[in-house]
């Protein structure tokens, strides 16, 4: 019997001790399991919350800071669900300020206890990472810049006091709590359901020990704020690098106290699931239920077995010929036995490579602005040509010039898996790799040419015949806000606004080039800085 079938057998023994199921499993024990399990939370349900719950025997898929044989109850978000809960609390605590604030709380406190969720106050972490590169404020950016000898007069600079502005202080938890429940409370049809909500603690749940971020449950919106401007590029991010794995429940297959333990915090859980669902319910309307349903990892645990094996034979020296073999694989007692091989050709191990990775090679023919294509990675340069140029800013010259169609300078691509990076290019001629870049002058762009894509909706794949959708993209896209700020983007006196609403004013005109500004960097070290930075 393989390793997590025999766990699953344990886990059904456990249900039978504790008198939960009677009958023998019929094929798959783990799905009958869960089964059983299912019918224990029969009364929960799910509204707007989009968790999903498995009962799983192998950890070792699962982001965990260390290894573990350990099975376990396992909390997914595969979504992440937007909550329009602005007017509803607004209007809330309008009516009577304190109900209002610690309904707010409460949901902050329940909604912190599922797993991550995104609030204004994260979103405000989030924007310190992305313009002054993870300081606190603007201050500290400045001065280093200054201390480094740079011109900062011309720096676009958001100030950390003025993003602050746009939030109610009670909405970032900057308000004294109220322990007790305020009087009005009472008055709430779901006020059973905000009480619950701060009664539960964080110590009735296991530490997980997740080893990375995972992506967020709900993202709670707040217009007419710089949120609007960061959430699309958030979850750019966290489409990428961030699990959705929100909790766990570990416990040991063979010990029935173990798996009971894990069991209770998982009802805890739930219990934690239904307030939730029960407060938005009050705020929101109700929505359609939906029962909670425990079910199996969707991919179950499979072996892989040698079959194949190449043999690599080369001299002392790396310059002399070199042969590869392939052989079969058999599988004895306990070891594995290579057979007779045979020289693998070129082909062949052109088809072996191929199979794992369809992107190796391109068969139709290269586009001539094509400078490189590897697996996963697309560079390009795009002459200066006339396209729209779109904004959705809090400046309202800018917002007027959306959809003109104007000149753009000379720029280069780089795409590197989900990355876009663009730079500027002093002339049309075709780059080298000495070639000294510009900066590309848009919102949206860091100092090394990293595109926030934001609603971008660029192409799936980084194949040659992309290049014509990854420009599109790009400017059929709104440009938003500056991105960093720490760093000169152009020479024009009136900063990048000033640029493009000078430019915009004449049209058809040559893209001034002399209002560029040096990267200070050229197309190789462009291109190196790529590669070692983490993707």
């Amino acid at each position: 019997m393989r390793e997590h079938e025999h766990k699953a057998a344990l886990i059904y023994s456990h249900l039978t001790e504790l008198g939960w199921t009677r009958s023998l499993p019929k094929k798959n024990i783990l799905a009958e399991a869960a089964q059983c399990l299912t019918k224990r939370v029969s009364r929960y349900q799910q509204r707007r919350l989009p968790l999903e719950f498995t009962l799983a025997t192998d950890l070792k898929l699962l982001p965990l800071s260390e290894s573990s044989d350990q099975c376990a109850i396992v909390v997914h978000t595969t979504d992440v669900q937007c909550i329009e809960l602005q007017d509803p609390i607004l209007r809330l605590e309008k009516k009577n300020p304190k109900v209002g604030r610690y309904v707010w709380r409460a949901l902050h406190r329940g909604l912190g206890l599922l797993g991550e969720y995104c609030s204004p106050y994260t979103l405000l972490h989030l924007i310190a990472m992305y313009y002054w590169q993870g300081d606190e404020n603007e201050e500290y950016v400045l001065k280093e810049l200054k201390a480094q000898g740079e011109d900062v007069s011309q720096i676009e600079m958001i100030r950390r006091a003025d993003l602050e502005r746009q939030f109610p202080t009670w909405v970032l938890g900057r308000e004294r709590e109220y322990r007790r429940p305020p009087t009005g409370l009472r008055q709430l049809p779901f006020c059973a359901a905000v009480q619950r909500l701060m009664s539960f603690q964080r110590e009735q749940f296991p530490d997980n020990s997740l080893e990375c971020h995972s992506i967020p449950i709900v993202y709670i919106p707040w217009e007419r704020s710089v949120m609007n401007q960061v959430v699309d590029e958030h979850f750019n991010v966290l489409n990428q690098d961030y699990e959705t794995v929100q909790c766990l429940f570990p416990f040991d297959p063979a010990s029935c106290e173990s798996f009971r333990r894990a069991w209770r915090q998982f009802e805890v859980y739930l219990a934690v699931v239904q307030a939730v669902e029960d407060v938005l319910d009050g705020l929101l309307g109700a929505a359609e239920p939906r029962p909670v349903m425990i079910g199996t990892p969707k991919e179950s645990p499979r072996e892989l077995a040698a079959t194949h094996a190449f043999l690599l034979y080369s001299g002392a020296n790396t310059l002399s010929r070199a042969m590869v073999t392939l052989h079969t694989v058999a599988r004895g007692p306990g070891r594995y036995v290579l057979l007779p091989g045979k020289p693998a050709s070129a082909p062949a191990l052109y088809q072996l490579l191929t199979r794992f990775n369809p992107n190796l090679a391109y068969h139709g023919l290269l586009p001539w602005n094509l400078l490189r294509h590897t697996p996963g990675e697309l560079l390009w340069h795009c002459p200066s040509r006339i396209e729209p140029i779109f904004f959705q800013t809090n400046q309202g010259e800018l917002n007027a010039i959306s959809g003109q169609r104007v000149r753009h300078p000379h720029l280069l691509f780089h795409v590197t898996r989900k990355s876009l990076h663009v730079a500027a290019l002093p002339n049309d001629q075709r780059p080298t790799l000495q070639t000294e870049l510009m900066r590309a002058p848009y919102y949206n762009v860091s100092a090394e040419g990293l595109v926030c894509q934001g609603s971008m909706n660029g192409p799936r794949e980084n194949r040659p015949e992309a290049i014509a959708q990854w420009e599109r993209a790009f400017f059929h896209s709104a440009f938003t806000h500056p991105q960093g700020g720490a760093f000169q983007i152009t020479s024009h006196p009136n900063g990048q606004s000033g640029l493009w609403l000078e430019h915009a004013a004449k049209p058809g005109a040559e893209f001034p080039v002399e209002h560029l500004v040096p990267m200070k960097m050229t197309l190789s070290q462009w291109l190196t800085e790529h590669s070692t930075s983490k993707w």
